[in-house]
């Protein structure tokens, strides 16, 4: 029979050869399931940060010392700071895998034990993706200490009577900044914002093709349609807004010009090649409200990070019985210290339906 110290040791052993990668967070959930971490826990996109508390850099507004001249004209010099400064709190998440030392797999050959061990800590990594599904969509309060912050700490919906397309959003509820930035001061510091009143093209296409026109959007026809490129636009929706939008199109090409169009093929809903996606999240939300506020979230994912401080981003600790309540019940844990973060919010807006 294998002693403890035995399997404790290939365990471990074997464990340090393969270290926890990015890739084995990204993956592990799928490409299109879950999808805060699939896009924003990439290579390019991880920020190292110190100290105590993440900081980030924002170009707000522009240089406005341009001015006309005339001979001999004296030279009148304003110092412009066009930088301010977002702060974030650092946040911890931790997730673990377990095996109880009596288990009968124990007692097969060491590939085998390899094998069942790591099925559990694959699924702890596809646990991650569904703890970070379900905060990412949302809000977290200013009360709560310990949750990573969701989309909706930055891209914050307005709710209410029709309204036109505009930087409008408002502070997230108990909050006086946005990121540690105040929009009232650092004006441009705002998020796209349109309350529609119906499904139809003089409305709510309509608006989003405003809103598409305010952020800036020139998007292609979506690169994930014929290769695995991820797409650099998201509409995320809810699964009511999907079979409204069904409804409306009706199996044609729905359009009122040349640059205004909403497709359907195959149930697949796109606006100007943009995917409409419905996130379970946002459909558990809408759907427990009075009424409905039916949330398209216009999203640009190169907006996104994820700022962490530890330079390997993950820790990983090899199995052990310290504090886990059995002297038989070994655990592995891994760590992930940092915060996610939109850092430029006016490239990103939120459509809902009118409420009153």
């Amino acid at each position: 029979m294998v002693t403890q110290s035995q399997i404790t040791d290939l365990i471990a052993g074997t464990l340090s050869t393969r270290p926890v990668k990015l890739t084995d967070i990204s993956q592990a959930g799928g490409i299109t399931k879950y999808r805060i971490l699939s896009e924003i826990w990439q290579k390019h996109k991880m920020k190292l940060t110190g100290g105590n508390k993440i900081e980030f850099d924002l170009d707000y507004i522009p240089n406005d010392s341009t001015q006309a001249s005339s001979l001999y004209d004296e030279d009148k010099i304003s110092v412009n700071n066009t930088l301010t400064t977002g702060e974030l709190p650092f946040r911890f998440i931790k997730q673990h895998w377990a095996y109880d030392v009596r288990e009968s797999f124990l007692n097969g050959k060491p590939e085998q034990i390899i094998n069942v061990i790591e099925n559990r800590r694959r699924k702890s990594l596809i646990g991650a993706h569904i703890f970070a599904e379900d905060k990412g969509w949302g809000f977290t309060p200013a009360t709560d200490s310990e949750n990573m912050f969701g989309l909706q700490n930055f891209i914050v919906p307005k709710t209410g009577a029709a309204e036109d397309v505009g930087y409008n959003s408002a502070l997230p509820t108990g909050y006086s900044t946005i990121a540690g930035i105040d929009p009232t001061v650092a004006t441009r510091w705002k998020s796209g914002t349109g309350i529609y009143s119906a499904f139809t093209s003089a409305d709510l296409v309509w608006k989003l093709y405003e809103m598409f026109y305010m952020l800036g959007y020139a998007p292609p026809v979506q690169s994930s349609m014929v290769s695995n490129q991820k797409p650099q636009y998201m509409l995320a929706t809810t699964l009511d807004v999907i079979n409204n939008l069904n409804q409306m199109v009706e199996g044609k090409a729905y359009q009122t010009a040349k640059t205004n169009k909403v497709s359907l093929f195959d149930g697949v809903v796109t606006y100007k090649g943009v995917l409409f996606e419905a996130v379970d999240k946002l459909t558990q939300v809408d759907r427990a409200l009075t009424t409905q506020e039916m949330p398209i979230f216009v999203i640009d994912w190169t907006t996104w990070k994820f700022y962490h401080f530890n330079k390997n981003i993950i820790n990983e600790t090899p199995p052990t019985n310290k504090n886990t309540g059995s002297h038989n019940t070994f655990a592995g844990w891994l760590d992930i210290m940092g915060n996610f973060a939109c850092t430029d919010i006016t490239r990103n807006g939120c459509l809902t339906k009118a409420t009153s």
